[in-house]
């Protein structure tokens, strides 16, 4: 999911204009303690964040202080760029951000931005759980999915506009999207044919908003989301039917030997088997009837070894399928692990000296 906002970030020239201003208003803060204390004055209850390139996580948190308190600081801003004994050329660049965050246009990205972060963050959260399996996680990636494509909605923009108009209405700006100034045209091609004609541009710059930052940016989120998942559906289409028992108990023997069979295929590679996809087939049938309906594949596995492991190739069905991980970081989180430990080991590990 960071790369997927990664994606939705870099995706227009809109997007990253927008969260390079997001990056120069703290580095103007942060270069000085005295412009610190002055947004401090302001800003009481949150702080301004900086951008992370690794941790995107960042970003909600960088965002949080606009959403809430963009008139808070937009006055440390013009009361930087009114003191007198401010050096001058800290006072353009506080004029110049001041013009820059009251526009109808900034207000309505961090809006839109900070609704997208919002759903996305705590999902990603839940995604880095160690307990957390692939059923749960492409269950919440729909709702996601839902939500951007809802998002995606006529309706649903006007209603950012109307909450963008409320924020903006405290900062005394007027809630008309301005018209890109400076901005570059293409040179005049001469035409070959007649029946040759221009593309007819866009000029209603509310049009523009909504076609080149709003309905972009939540398309290429959207296609992100579905790329990047794709595998992840896939491994959870094999291990279906060992996620629902009251589901499983209700297949025929024939589709349940057909489940294993597949399952047997997926695992095989030349000779080697990790299953026996027959034999599962009657270990789950045995299984099946001694267990509730509402059994988790990780409470399955623990009935089976507490059993005494009477069922060894579904044992060993439901461990692949409870190791698979659900997002890089359960795999990176191992390996970081794994050298703390080796880090640990080799700095108490003591050389024995022997008499001669």
């Amino acid at each position: 999911l960071n790369l997927v906002l990664n994606d939705a970030a870099k995706s227009s020239k809109e997007a990253v204009a927008f969260f390079d201003i997001i990056q120069k208003v703290f580095n103007f803060f942060s270069a000085s303690t005295i412009r610190w204390q002055i947004l401090l004055k302001h800003v009481k209850e949150l702080t301004l964040k900086p951008l992370s390139q690794t941790r995107w996580e960042s970003r909600i948190d960088a965002l949080k202080p606009f959403r809430y308190y963009i008139g808070e600081i937009y006055d440390a801003l013009f009361e930087i760029s009114e003191n007198i004994n401010v050096d001058p050329m800290v006072k353009h660049e506080a004029e110049c951000l001041c013009n820059l965050i009251k526009t109808f246009k900034f207000i309505c990205s961090v809006v839109i931005w900070y609704d997208i972060l919002n759903h996305i963050n705590p999902i990603s959260k839940l995604m880095q759980k160690p307990n957390f399996d692939i059923s749960l996680a492409l269950g919440i990636l729909k709702t996601l999915l839902k939500h951007l494509n809802e998002l995606r909605s006529v309706e649903s923009f006007e209603k950012m506009i109307i909450d963008s108009t409320a924020l903006a209405t405290e900062m005394g700006v007027e809630s008309v999207f301005e018209n890109s100034r400076g901005r570059i045209k293409p040179r005049r091609t001469r035409k070959h044919f007649d029946y040759e004609h221009n593309d007819e541009p866009v000029i209603d710059p509310k049009q523009q908003y909504k076609i080149h930052f709003y309905y972009f940016t939540l398309d290429v989120a959207i296609n992100s989301v579905n790329d990047r998942f794709e595998q992840l559906k896939e491994h959870n289409n094999n291990f279906s039917f060992l996620y629902n028992m009251k589901k499983l108990k209700n297949l025929t023997h024939e589709e349940l030997l057909k489940h294993c069979k597949d399952l047997q295929i997926l695992l095989t590679n030349g000779d080697s088997t990790d299953i026996n996809g027959i034999e599962m087939a009657h270990e789950l049938k045995s299984v099946s009837a001694m267990v509730d309906d509402n059994l988790t594949p990780y409470e399955l596995l623990t009935f089976v070894i507490n059993a005494g492991d009477f069922a060894p190739n579904l044992s060993i069905a439901l461990r692949i399928l409870l190791t698979l991980p659900v997002s890089v970081a359960t795999g990176e989180r191992s390996f970081s692990k794994l050298k703390l430990i080796k880090t640990y080991l080799r700095s108490t590990t003591k050389t024995q000296t022997h008499p001669t």
